[in-house]
């Protein structure tokens, strides 16, 4: 992953955890096969939803770019608000 990206999620991490939905992003990240069954599963059967979450972001940050862009795209919808936190980041770092 470009360490922009890394750097963007990393820097707002925190927020992602606390308002992130896991079920919202999982149809996106398995189509577009960033997550196998088996990841997705072992991510649902963590006990809270932050535990969901910080696992996820975890995974994210290790799938490289095609990774970051599937998860941008399943947030556009469904967490606006996340997606335009990561907006600003990649607007900021590129100096627009």
């Amino acid at each position: 992953m470009d360490e922009k990206y890394s750097t963007i999620l990393r820097n707002n991490f925190a927020r992602f955890v606390q308002d992130l939905d896991v079920t919202n992003v999982f149809p996106q990240l398995r189509q577009d096969e960033v997550l196998s069954k088996d990841e997705m599963q072992k991510i649902t059967n963590l006990p809270t939803d932050r535990d969901q979450n910080m696992a996820l972001l975890d995974v994210i940050l290790c799938k490289g770019n095609p990774g970051y862009r599937s998860f941008c795209a399943a947030i556009e919808d469904t967490s606006p608000h996340l997606h335009e936190i990561l907006e600003r980041g990649c607007m900021a770092v590129e100096g627009i």
